[in-house]
């Protein structure tokens, strides 16, 4: 659950919230884990995004990805009146967004797939709303040049994975992250 709980923090408006997900095509637990991220999100309640200009910005990467997917909750009384929420300077705008899927599949070995890349929104600009992206890459290399080459920041990252390993101590030594947490959230 600690992936879902950074993403959720403070309704993703956290520096270190994950907000892009890098999964090998390949990878056999994929959709298992894409399921996870869903379930949570259709389980809990919507986050609050209480900034100034959330929404302004949930719009800009709905207009940026007209195929993105809204993920509503399914737990009942989560919608702004049933939780009788208000948030200082917002007045009447809404403090609760639904979650906002992104996929991007990663092509480098095109130049048009590398230029593709370097006008994605979504790894572009830092959301700070619930919005949250899978990029997908043929293997771990790549993943690794997407983050260093292609994303905005380099505050820090998280990773997943199974077990420590030689190929995760290279991966780790070839990010250009000022925090890089294993296993746990970079936030903490």
């Amino acid at each position: 659950g600690h992936i879902f709980a950074a993403m959720f923090s403070n309704a993703g408006a956290n520096c270190n919230s994950p907000k892009a997900f890098i999964l090998c095509k390949d990878w056999k637990q994929k959709d298992e884990f894409v399921k996870y991220i869903l379930d949570h999100c259709h389980s809990d309640d919507l986050p609050v995004a209480y900034y100034p200009g959330s929404k302004a910005r949930w719009n800009a990467l709905k207009k940026a990805y007209p195929n993105s997917v809204e993920i509503v909750s399914k737990k009942t009384g989560s919608s702004v009146k049933d939780r009788k929420l208000k948030a200082p300077k917002l007045g009447d705008e809404t403090v609760v967004l639904p979650w906002l899927r992104v996929d991007i599949d990663v092509d480098l070995d095109t130049e048009e797939g590398r230029k593709r890349l370097e006008k994605e929104y979504a790894l572009k600009t830092e959301p700070f709303v619930p919005v949250f992206t899978f990029v997908y890459v043929k293997d771990l290399e790549t993943g690794v040049k997407v983050c260093n080459d292609y994303m905005f920041g380099s505050l820090s990252c998280s990773m997943t994975v199974k077990e420590e390993t030689e190929e995760v101590e290279k991966t780790i030594a070839n990010l250009r992250y000022g925090c890089i947490g294993v296993n746990v959230w970079s936030g903490l």
